[in-house]
Order: C-alpha cells, then structure tokens, then sequence
C-alpha cells in the first residue's frame, strides 16, 4: 500500500493517506519565513495553533539544501516537521529548484554565479532574464539531483508515520516577460520539427516546425513542451525513490491573457492537455486562484482528468466562503489559503505586508490580501467541513450533494433541484467586508438534508408540474462532531416560513414532507 495516493474510485477522487480518506484544510506559509527555525518560532508557530487548518504548505529552498554542490543539508526541512507532528498537522512540501515565480531566484550560489553552464532563457532581442532555460540540461540534471535527495529524506522521514502527504515540484514555472526563450538553445530547438509526441496531442499528421504548426501560438507551445519535458526528468527521479503525490501549481491565465505577462509555458487550463501527457508523473495540476472568477478557474481545471487542488488562496473574508463551493460542487482535495501565519498574527507584528504597485504588476487585485474578518470566518468554515466530511462523502458517492456560489454581484439567486424538492436559493446583499453568499446542500434520504453555508436564505418549492404543498417535520440549528450531528436548537416555529443564514458559516438540518 502507498502511504499516499490520489485515485479515482466509483467517479470520485479521493485522496488516501495512510488508506485512509484524507482532505487538506490547509494554509500556505509566506515565501521565506520557512527559511530560519528561530524565524519561524517567533513568527510563525505562535499564530498556527488556534487555526482550524489540518495541512501546512512550506517551501524547501534548493539553495539552502546544497549551499556546497553534492553536500546535502535538511536540517531545516527536519525541524519544521517535528513541529507538524507536535500540532498533528500534515504537510505539503514545496520544492523551491529552478524555477519559483517564473525566475530562478532560489538556485544555489554555484548555480546562479555560472551563467555558462547554467544558462539563463533570453529575450527577443538578446537580453537575458533571471530565468534559467528549461533546454539547459545541465540545470536540469543538478535540480534531478537535489530533487531525488530531497525525495530519499521524505522517504526516511514519512518512516514512522506519514506526515509529508504530497510534494509540490517548482512554483508557478514559466517565462515572465518574453513569450518565448530566444537563446542560442531555445532557437535552435524552436525552428526544429515539432516533436511527435506534442503532435500527437494535438492530432497534428503532418511534420513541420513550430510556427509551421502552431502559426501565433507556436512561441507557448513551445514552452510549455520544453518546461513539462523538464519537469517530467526532474519528477520521475523523485518519484522513482518515494511515490507520493506530485502537484504543479499555476499561475493561471488571466487579463491582458499574453505569454510573458503570465509565465510563459506553465500549467494554465488550456494546455493541461501537454501538461499531462508530457509530465505524466505530475498528479494534479493546481491554480493558484487570487481573481473573483472561482467557478470559472475551478471548472477548468477539472477537465483533463485533474482532481482540483487550491495551494494558494486570496485571503479575503468576502472569497473565503467559495471553499463551500469548492468541497461541494468540485469535491476538492485541498484548499489553502496564502500567508496562513498572518491570520493570527497582531497587525502591528505582521511581516508579510504586499507593495500594492507589485500586486498591481502582478493583476493581483489589493482586496484579495485584506484579512479583516477572515480569522473566524475559515476557522469556522474548515471546523464545519472537516467534521461534516465523512457525511458528505457518503452523500456524494450518490449524487446527493449539492451546492452554490454568487459568482457576481448582479446575482440574486439560484435554485437547486433534488428528486422530490426544488430549493430556492436568495443571496443576501452584497457586503465586501462580510462572507458572500455560498453553501452546500447535503441530501441524506429523499426528505432529509443538511444545509451549511453564510449569506442567503433558502425557501421550499414544489417539483415543476406538482401540485402540493410542502411542510417542515423537523428545522434545528446546530453542529457536526466528527460527523455525528448534535442538535443546539429545535426551530419548528415562525422560524420556518424561511430558513435564514446569516454573515458567519453554519449548519441546519431540515426534514420536510408533502401534503
């Protein structure tokens, strides 16, 4: 048996750790506070304690691993995951090689100082970018390396228990600012015959090069063929030594909707398709989801046989509501939010503040950084799904789970549609600085339902067609215990004409019949 696997069983994904049925509440730490044990005694672990999250992603640095090239270091990856196992959180590693951001900024010393044998992607007109090439093999070959070290550690350390769950290979990869690698390399392989194996994927028969093949297109395919067949060497190494699950997280693709404005050749939804076939040892491809647009994201990264996985989420109270939507609607693996540490953190103690002109540069929208409010909000979203998740689980094995999301601000409403009822759903008016509307609709038999969620109100309608009229047997308002339901307070009176939820996540059961 593997000590963890994602696999796809009766239509569902699930994700076994240790056999049994595992999902990540999760939070992300900031980019560096993973980089000093005392750091993060200071910074990071006061703050973790009280939040309702069961999974911590942190970044392993290559160039603190091998500061001296063939020397290996762990000692910091060792220290923060006997902190896990103290607060009973499993972790997610982060593999910060050759590529973080699309840039090359956490390479070792010896690799970033040798620009000969570790050369960097080049621009239209020559200049070079702070990107090593994905066609430098011997970059790629020094990543596989420290990669498979770093695998052959994990291996030890899951030894008596299995705390690392999954490992994420790179950061958002891609080329900022150039749609394409113009080096003396990348040129080369660019006016080369189009590899058969990409042909294929496209159900492309004849032979020709890139532009030949792909005309205005050609400079991303090209990209993200040379990128995936990187990753392919560098992730098959390590899966060789320890098979736990491999995740490759995107910065997705979004307005002006240019290569280079968004790294150029990553794992974007459009072309998962490569992603898949080339670097067949990645499992779940992940978006990195900051814009408003979640049902649109989601619902991409769907397709193409991909389980959906959120390492980074904004963390804003008025989105935070969306993870109803997204272990509801899209059975999510994981959903992290970013900066977890910051949630807890006194204002005047935070060190992760964001420049708005570098969000701004990044399309990166101020609000989704804002915190106010967001503490209690997901603690009591995760506490309420992590508790309801066998119950769901169960529903969903036949199609009984249902739920909702205002995707604008013009929405009013929706309506869900089980065998026997028809719901009506009416979204609370829009408040930024409170959840928004969102929820999850879970049938236990044709008259019994759980209903959690924040923001709307929900009313009863007879199936199209019916003419009957439809009664409340039972309406109580309480909570989840590790999925045995306890009852706070019966509401059978006026209470019933509508059932209302309010700005904070809660859970109603609701039996109904008709008459």
């Amino acid at each position: 048996m593997k000590r963890s696997e994602i696999i796809k069983k009766d239509g569902q994904w699930m994700w076994l750790v240790d056999g049994e049925p595992f999902v990540a509440y999760a939070g992300e730490l900031h980019n560096s506070n993973a980089s000093n044990l005392k750091h993060m005694d200071e910074h990071v672990w006061p703050y973790m304690k009280d939040l309702k999250i069961n999974t911590i992603l942190f970044p392993v640095y290559w160039e603190m691993v091998e500061k001296e090239e063939g020397v290996y270091d762990f000692s910091l990856l060792d220290g923060i995951i006997e902190k896990c196992r103290e607060l009973n959180k499993k972790a997610i590693v982060l593999w910060f090689g050759i590529w973080k951001n699309g840039t090359s900024t956490y390479v070792p010393k010896w690799v970033k100082t040798d620009t000969e044998n570790y050369f960097r992607a080049e621009e239209r007109h020559g200049k070079k970018t702070a990107t090593i090439s994905p066609l430098c093999n011997k970059a790629v070959d020094a990543d596989r390396r420290a990669f498979g070290k770093l695998m052959e550690h994990i291996k030890a350390i899951n030894t008596s228990e299995t705390t690392i769950a999954a490992v994420q290979v790179e950061n958002e990869i891609g080329l900022l600012n150039s749609d394409r690698d113009y080096s003396e390399a990348a040129e080369k392989k660019f006016r080369e015959e189009v590899p058969e194996d990409l042909r294929k994927i496209f159900d492309i028969d004849e032979r020709g090069n890139y532009e030949q093949l792909f005309g205005e297109d050609a400079p991303e395919v090209f990209m993200t063929y040379a990128y995936a067949s990187a990753i392919e060497r560098i992730a098959s190494h390590g899966k060789e030594i320890c098979d736990l699950p491999f995740l490759m997280n995107a910065w997705i693709e979004k307005y002006p909707w240019r290569p280079g404005t968004y790294p150029s050749g990553g794992p974007i939804a459009r072309y998962m398709n490569v992603w898949k076939k080339i670097a067949g040892s990645i499992d779940v491809m992940e978006p990195d989801v900051y814009v408003a647009e979640f049902d649109e994201v989601a619902s991409q990264f769907t397709t193409e046989n991909n389980p959906l996985m959120i390492p980074e989420y904004r963390r804003d109270v008025y989105h935070i509501s969306n993870a109803f939507h997204a272990y509801g609607k899209y059975n999510a693996l994981c959903m992290s939010v970013f900066g977890i540490e910051d949630l807890m953190t006194p204002p005047e103690l935070r060190l992760g503040i964001f420049n708005p002109a570098v969000l701004a540069t990044l399309n990166i929208n101020l609000e989704a950084w804002q915190i106010n409010g967001t503490p209690d909000v997901l603690n009591e979203t995760f506490d309420l799904l992590a508790n309801s998740q066998k119950t769901r689980e169960k529903a969903r094995k036949e199609g009984k789970v249902y739920s909702f999301a205002r995707n604008n601000e013009t929405e009013k409403g929706t309506v869900i549609e089980t065998e026997k009822y028809s719901f009506q759903i009416v979204y609370n008016p829009v408040n930024k600085d409170k959840p928004k509307a969102a929820g999850m609709i879970i049938e236990t038999d044709e008259d019994n339902f759980y209903i959690m969620g924040t923001s709307f109100k929900l009313m009863f309608l007879p199936k199209k067609g019916k003419d009957c009229n439809i009664g409340i047997l039972d309406y109580e308002e309480g909570h989840f215990e590790k999925d045995s339901w306890i009852c706070e307070r019966p509401l059978n009176g006026d209470e019933g004409v509508f059932v209302q939820f309010f700005d904070h996540p809660e859970t109603k059961r609701l039996e109904l019949y008709t008459y």
